[in-house]
């Protein structure tokens, strides 16, 4: 397995290629899927449409960046990366269950509950 520099390397704009792309497939499938999903949805659309497509985008990017840590985790064994990945995942939980994607908005207790869980973890690994 390459090592997480290595990859960079072979990308021609390096890390900013790699953020940049990560961001246009998040946007370019979330527009798709909107397309497919949000039929028959009534009211203000273009707004449903928009934060169907950031939500997608914000799963894409939590999916990279819980990669990129997990391969670090990989290469070196250190405690502050994983802990990075379970604030990550704990953190695409609460976006999936409190976004557009779900079609209900209602768990709001349980989508500051993800956050502060996640945040209290990066707190954790931050002081140690």
């Amino acid at each position: 397995m390459m090592t997480t520099e290595e990859v960079l390397r072979k990308f021609p704009l390096g890390s900013v290629g790699w953020v940049l792309a990560t961001i246009a497939v998040g946007l370019i499938l979330g527009t798709l899927l909107s397309l497919f999903v949000l039929v028959g949805i009534t009211g203000p659309l273009l707004g449903v449409r928009l934060s169907f497509i950031l939500a997608i985008l914000d799963v894409t990017l939590l999916v990279a960046l819980v990669v990129v840590y997990l391969r670090t985790y990989l290469e070196t064994r250190a405690r502050f990366p994983l802990g990075l990945v379970v604030v990550f995942v704990l953190i695409l939980f609460a976006t999936l269950v409190g976004s557009p994607l779900t079609g209900v908005v209602s768990f709001t207790f349980l989508v500051s509950l993800l956050e502060a869980v996640a945040f209290s973890v990066l707190l954790y690994l931050s002081l140690e």
